[in-house]
């Protein structure tokens, strides 16, 4: 059996002193003795060391406060305990070790993978409409000033704002804006540890995420309308976008579902563009 490169591993408290037992309401973290018998420590054993501090760091952040002792406690005992199995004595064993902190981390994902998700869905979804609300205002408005002809209409055409094509962008930013929730809802199926902290991969906030998509979605609706673009799926055809609202909404959807792909397909167009290397 391999030697543990660690001498050992002591819970400690929040400063760094060691307490007695990870069961101590006191220990929230673990202090890793390196032993100095293993020069050179086997790669497993690093690897284990390394998903260790993950999965510390992991429920430290879900259950930062005492309100949460009872679940922070059940998950510490068992990461503390995979740990010492694998890292820790002259003989250690990692694969055990491995396994009993994978079946920790799958316990932490079953348990609170599922609420995490809903909470950062449900916070896109309201944010997606508190964002669409003005929005469809200011496209009826626009609509309405189409249909009426009227003194405004002509000041805007004076101004080179066309109220139709303009009506088309913002009905298209509500389009993304439904498409990024739905992006979200459908791509993360299988969370992994890491979802469980940091749900959206760019970490950017679902407020920023919506902006930051709508912004790429207007963009691309620009490149449409200079016909860098041009999607043509059967009968639907973004040469009409500026026109065609249904066309617009569509168009949003789409680069909402897209919105993880979207800024590099744009980039990659640009750089074709002006030959750029």
């Amino acid at each position: 059996m391999p030697q543990g490169f660690l001498q050992s591993i002591a819970p400690c408290d929040d400063v760094g002193n060691i307490v007695a037992t990870p069961a101590d309401p006191k220990a929230r973290s673990l202090r890793f003795a390196v032993g100095g018998s293993v020069a050179d420590p086997p790669q497993d054993q690093l690897e284990l060391k390394a998903d260790v501090e993950s999965a510390l760091s992991a429920i430290q952040r879900i259950y930062p406060d005492h309100q949460n002792e009872i679940d922070f406690r059940r998950y510490f005992v068992r990461i503390t305990g995979a740990a010492q199995v694998g890292l820790v004595g002259a003989t250690c064993y990692p694969e055990v070790g491995k396994q009993a902190l994978n079946g920790v981390i799958s316990d932490l994902i079953d348990q609170e993978g599922s609420q995490v998700k809903n909470l950062h869905l449900k916070a896109l979804a309201v944010r997606s409409v508190w964002l669409s609300v003005p929005l469809v205002l200011i496209y009826v408005t626009f609509r309405l000033l189409i249909k009426s002809n009227g003194w405004l209409h002509h000041h805007l055409i004076s101004l080179f704002l066309n109220p139709e094509m303009i009506s088309s962008f913002v009905i298209m930013t509500v389009g993304c804006l439904l498409g990024v929730t739905l992006s979200y809802a459908a791509r993360t199926t299988i969370l992994t540890l890491k979802d469980l902290t940091t749900p959206d991969v760019e970490r950017l906030r679902p407020f920023s995420r919506l902006l930051v998509s709508a912004g790429w979605a207007v963009l691309f609706g620009y490149l449409v309308v200079l016909d860098v673009f041009v999607i043509q799926i059967g009968s639907f055809s973004t040469k009409t976008f500026a026109t065609d609202p249904v066309v617009a909404f569509v168009l949003g959807v789409i680069c909402g579902l897209s919105n993880l792909t979207l800024p590099g397909v744009v980039a990659k167009k640009a750089a074709d563009t002006l030959s750029l290397k």
